[in-house]
């Protein structure tokens, strides 16, 4: 029997009561697709029914494993809703309203979810003496943790756990770019959902391990039609092109604190413009501007040198770029590179000319 109709019996028959029918359709369609997104949560709903809260949970969370898997948002936020349902009949009403606040994240279009949760904040706000209002608080903040985004390596048969890869990000007046450093991605397996103050990535390797990248509230809003991404041999490169060319100091944003909008100026007179990135250097980038009308000027010496400097710059692609910056800063100007697989395993060390000795600047 094909799984779409077993599936429509089993909801036929948790809708009437027939919870042992229900029981019988639904282990035939696991048998069928073990990881059907739509069997595992109807099979959470089936063991909620039955008050097998343990089985519950794990069928929930089995169904939102499969749902990141696939990267479907709709899907993500009926798993997160279920593992609601679960939590609240466990009477946690503080991890319900958190699954609850994700599940809306994902599908701000159903009104099921935004009631469920409105009344969750009103029962933890209740049953734990506190205001709505710091309710509100605890649903959008549920833990102190590290808000840096991270990348979720996911098990089909367990929870998702999550597994901080290596990611860069850096800054520019237009956009921002974000590497994610995995080695031989499917270019095909990628799918990318830019929203106007979100990002969602999902993909996998030529081995078969599935990840997630996701962001649920960008610094500032992106214009969704002109970002991008580019699978390369040892990463994947994000491209989010901004709405105002504001300066971002960090990916997400954290609404524990005050933000201040720093406005790039459009001239280079108005400010230095130093940009930040995930390496916490400042630089100012104002000193390698080219300008145009000198591109053909003959140059002598050090003129000659930061005219060629400028132009490999100018034409780099972000990688080199950070390399050259890296290098040049850190090796206090005595050193170039441009292989940024390199300069970002270490700090550059000064290289003083023979018969010199490198002294500390003493302000």
């Amino acid at each position: 029997m094909a799984i779409d109709k077993l599936l429509k019996d089993a909801e036929k028959c948790l809708d009437s009561g027939s919870l042992d029918d229900a029981g019988r359709f639904l282990e035939s369609a696991l048998k069928e697709n073990s990881e059907s997104v739509n069997a595992l949560i109807l099979m959470s709903k089936l063991d909620l029914r039955t008050n097998k809260y343990d089985e519950a949970l794990n069928a929930s969370v089995k169904a939102l494993t499969q749902a990141i898997n696939l990267g479907k948002r709709e899907k993500i936020g009926e798993a997160y809703y279920q593992k609601g349902l679960v939590y609240f009949r466990m009477h946690n009403y503080a991890e319900a309203l958190k699954q609850a606040t994700l599940a809306r994240k994902y599908d701000t279009a159903n009104t099921e979810i935004t009631l469920f949760r409105d009344m969750l904040l009103r029962k933890y706000a209740k049953s734990s003496g506190i205001t709505e209002a710091e309710a509100q608080e605890v649903a959008e903040n549920p833990s102190s943790k590290d808000k840096t985004p991270e990348i979720e390596a996911i098990d089909q048969d367990v929870a998702p756990s999550k597994q901080v890869l290596r990611t860069d990000w850096f800054d520019s007046p237009s956009e921002v770019d974000i590497s994610i450093f995995v080695k031989n991605i499917v270019k095909d397996s990628v799918q990318a959902d830019f929203q106007k103050n979100s990002l969602f990535v999902s993909f996998e390797d030529s081995k078969g391990g599935k990840y997630t990248y996701a962001i649920d509230k960008l610094y500032s809003d992106i214009l969704t039609e002109s970002s991008s991404y580019r699978v390369f041999a040892s990463k994947l490169e994000i491209s989010l092109a901004k709405s105002k060319p504001t300066k971002w100091q960090s990916l997400e944003l954290d609404s524990t604190k005050t933000t201040t909008t720093l406005e790039i100026p459009k001239s280079d007179d108005e400010a230095v413009k130093s940009y930040p990135s995930s390496s916490g250097k400042k630089i100012d980038w104002s000193k390698f501007d080219v300008d145009d009308n000198d591109s053909n000027a003959e140059d002598e010496g050090d003129d000659a040198a930061l005219s060629f400097f400028q132009k490999l710059y100018s034409n780099a692609d972000p990688d080199t770029k950070r390399a050259m910056m890296k290098s040049y800063v850190e090796s206090n100007g005595t050193s170039l590179s441009t292989d940024w697989s390199e300069v970002s395993k270490d700090k550059v060390e000064t290289v003083a000319p023979e018969g010199t000795q490198p002294k500390e600047w003493d302000s």
